[in-house]
């Protein structure tokens, strides 16, 4: 295996445990969160949202993870643009999240997320090509048989 296939899928392992500890703690965070909006006075419909959402977006981080860790075991199962456009999802709710709460260092774990992905697509193994060879007795359609 070549040095840039396996700086690929440690980029790819990288950005996927780090996505994955986020799910994590967001999951672990979960109980705080329901404490906090029930006891903040909200409607049962707000409260319920509010719920629905972190728990979507735990299971967005932990999805992305698991598909980056198929993209580093499997690259040609997924496509490179796939990769990328996956890959940007961290960075924007990183960008988002330095903007409006005060969690620094999840927030950095997402952009260390979302920078080692993006590294991990340039890196993207080529597939390698098999020669096109003519099977046993099967001759070119513009040369003529012997």
């Amino acid at each position: 295996m070549s040095v840039r296939h396996t700086s690929f899928r440690w980029c790819m392992v990288i950005g996927a445990c780090a996505l994955l500890g986020v799910a994590v703690y967001y999951l672990i965070e979960y109980i705080g969160l329901k404490i906090a909006v029930t006891n903040a006075g909200l409607t049962v419909d707000y409260q319920n949202m509010i719920r629905a959402m972190w728990i979507g977006y735990c299971a967005q981080a932990a999805l992305l993870g698991l598909l980056f860790v198929v993209a580093a075991l499997r690259p040609h199962w997924i496509s490179r643009p796939l990769i990328v456009i996956c890959g940007l999802v961290p960075l924007a709710e990183a960008v988002f999240g330095f903007s409006y709460t005060g969690s620094y260092w999840l927030m950095m774990l997402l952009a260390f997320a979302a920078v080692f992905v993006l590294i991990g697509a340039v890196l993207w193994p080529n597939r390698p090509e098999a020669p096109l060879t003519a099977a046993p007795g099967v001759t070119s359609g513009t040369v003529p048989p012997p």
